[in-house]
């Protein structure tokens, strides 16, 4: 993971521990929906919140194949050119 990438994860990571309220270790692989059970209130908290830390838009039609953090991190690098 570049640095870039993993400044990118502690960002997502942070989000998605706030959103979810876990206390749990988020991982890479972490799967947010069997492991943090998100929901699509959850789904859109998390969007909302990253859109405001990268000040970016999130197509939604992005978030239908994301299943894991890593994915949704490479999502989020993509978007942002990284």
């Amino acid at each position: 993971m570049t640095d870039n990438r993993a400044d990118l994860f502690e960002t997502v990571r942070g989000v998605l521990a706030a959103v979810t309220g876990t206390r749990e270790a988020i991982a890479e692989t972490t799967d947010l929906i069997a492991d943090l059970a998100v929901d699509s209130l959850k789904v859109m908290e998390i969007v909302d919140a990253l859109e405001e830390v990268y000040d970016i838009s999130i197509p939604l039609n992005r978030l239908a194949d994301i299943r894991t953090v890593r994915e949704l991190t490479a999502c989020l690098a993509e978007l942002l050119g990284d």
